[in-house]
């Protein structure tokens, strides 16, 4: 995924998680529990270099359901807690064996 499709995706839910918090902001009051689910995408910002072989590693982006549970401390403050579990491929590109799979995360 591009740059651009990125700040666009990022922008889409910032968008959807203000309009839901302003939905919400006056109904919810202090001592509150709200549990929602979401669908996420995890999208790795990696950085490397492979000097034996040259290259660089790269991890796919993964998108998964999602649960969170948000307790308000004051009718606008409140802590919460994201549940979620992403998996990623990891390979090594450009390198002097072409891709070669370096594994899981």
């Amino acid at each position: 995924m591009n740059t651009v499709s990125k700040i666009i995706s990022s922008l889409g839910v910032l968008a959807c998680m203000s309009t839901v918090a302003s939905a919400h902001a006056e109904e919810t009051r202090a001592g509150e529990w709200m549990i929602r689910g979401r669908i996420i995408s995890v999208q790795p910002d990696e950085s490397s270099t492979i000097s034996a072989i040259g290259g660089a590693a790269h991890a796919d982006n993964s998108v998964v359901p999602e649960v969170d549970f948000t307790y308000f401390i004051t009718n606008n403050i409140a802590a919460e807690l994201i549940a979620a579990v992403t998996k990623h491929d990891v390979e090594a590109r450009g390198t002097t064996l072409g891709r070669v799979d370096l594994g899981s995360a």
